[in-house]
């Protein structure tokens, strides 16, 4: 039976809803790689550390190639210590993510109660986050999805 991203049953499959079919068998995390091909000689390790470490894939693969023709490929562990600075600075960003999306959804609810606000948009520009207030009623954000964020 089809199941929301909620881990629901799924009566009417309607294209507003995720559809979750399960098949095939559960593998460990331990068991899972990830592959990446490169022209350049150095792989960009502030976005491909960040990657592995929320799909907890252990194994990197990066096969270096020339027009195609695949010179070496290199396999790296994310869990030796070799690793371990790089770790460490992407589990700082993340500390720094989430200690921003907190204060986000705190001004946030701070603002529904103090002045009924229930609808803003968070907008990145000019490397500036900025949240404005909506004057319009249309939902950019489905509700169920809205309640999930605005618990405290």
């Amino acid at each position: 039976m089809p199941l929301t991203a909620d881990g629901e049953a799924l009566d009417d499959a309607s294209p507003s809803h995720l559809i979750v079919v399960r098949v095939g068998s559960t593998v460990p995390q331990s068991s899972t790689i990830h592959l990446k091909t490169r022209t350049k000689p150095s792989a960009d390790w502030a976005d491909l550390v960040p990657q592995l470490l929320i799909a907890g894939t252990r194994h990197l693969y990066i096969g270096r190639h020339e027009k195609g023709t695949f010179q070496r490929v290199r396999k790296d562990d994310v869990e030796e210590e070799s690793f371990e600075g790089r770790r460490v600075a992407a589990i700082r960003k993340f500390e720094r993510l989430a200690l921003a999306l907190k204060d986000i959804r705190d001004l946030v609810i701070k603002l529904e109660k103090e002045k009924g606000r229930k609808k803003m948009s968070l907008i990145f520009a000019e490397g500036e986050l900025k949240l404005y207030k909506r004057d319009d009623d249309a939902d950019g954000v489905p509700e169920g999805m809205l309640k999930r964020f605005l618990k405290a």
